[in-house]
């Protein structure tokens, strides 16, 4: 997926998404990992570690899109390492490559040595580079001079947003997207249905589309009657 904006290439992250550092909840303990990400120095590798649903893969894209100067690559390894590692090679023009989730390249040695020398055209071209994993790299069973060098990078910790700030953070979704939304609906997705911010907001973007097919409001009442066919289609 390529981003070349000042050329008006079409982008390949659905705009649906809205991807952008923007529309991500900072939680206090995540506002330094933002201020690392958004900051990034030219020629500087980070790999960001957080748990499945983090928002790992929103803030990879949001580094492809928010410095729209910039020609932008964002790889999804649950997706491109099902292809030949060919397609990592020659990107050499690249001024930012992001690669999500490192993790997925456990018992692919081919891949993990067609990520070993990606990062070394990295390094020999001056190309910024973020990397995601769920799991600290010490603990990963990569090949070790990959491991060598995704430990070189600049760790930063991306954690769950706790309890605590849940609320505001659904709150804050909802406001970005001018979301119309029932005031008693967030109460009610809190006490029944989850308090994994991970699992409630594509959950409450879903709602939203539906409603908008239904021409329906984002109530309680519609959210009980769209729910079961989410799980359904889920």
């Amino acid at each position: 997926m390529i981003f070349i904006p000042e050329q008006q290439q079409t982008l390949s992250i659905d705009q649906v998404e809205r991807s952008d550092f923007e529309h991500f909840y900072a939680c206090p303990d995540n506002q330094q990992t933002l201020d690392i990400l958004q900051s990034r120095q030219q020629g500087q590798q980070i790999i960001l570690v957080g748990p499945a649903l983090s928002g790992c893969s929103h803030l990879l894209k949001a580094c492809c899109l928010y410095q729209p100067s910039l020609t932008a690559m964002y790889i999804p390894l649950k997706v491109w390492s099902k292809r030949d590692t060919a397609c990592l090679q020659q990107l050499h023009h690249m001024d930012l490559i992001c690669v999500d989730d490192v993790d997925v390249l456990i018992d692919l040695p081919l891949w993990q040595e067609a990520m070993f020398e990606l990062i070394n055209t990295c390094t020999r071209h001056n190309i910024s580079m973020v990397v995601s994993a769920h799991t600290l790299v010490a603990q990963l069973d990569l090949w070790p001079d990959l491991k060598t060098r995704l430990q070189a990078m600049l760790y930063t910790p991306l954690r769950s947003i706790s309890s605590q700030h849940l609320r505001s953070a659904l709150l804050g979704l909802i406001q970005s997207r001018n979301l119309n939304v029932h005031p008693q609906l967030v109460d009610y997705l809190l006490n029944n249905i989850s308090r994994d911010y991970g699992m409630l907001k594509p959950l409450l973007i879903a709602f939203d589309q539906y409603c908008m097919r239904q021409k329906c409001s984002m109530t309680p009442f519609e959210f009980k009657r769209f729910y079961p066919t989410y799980l359904h289609h889920d």
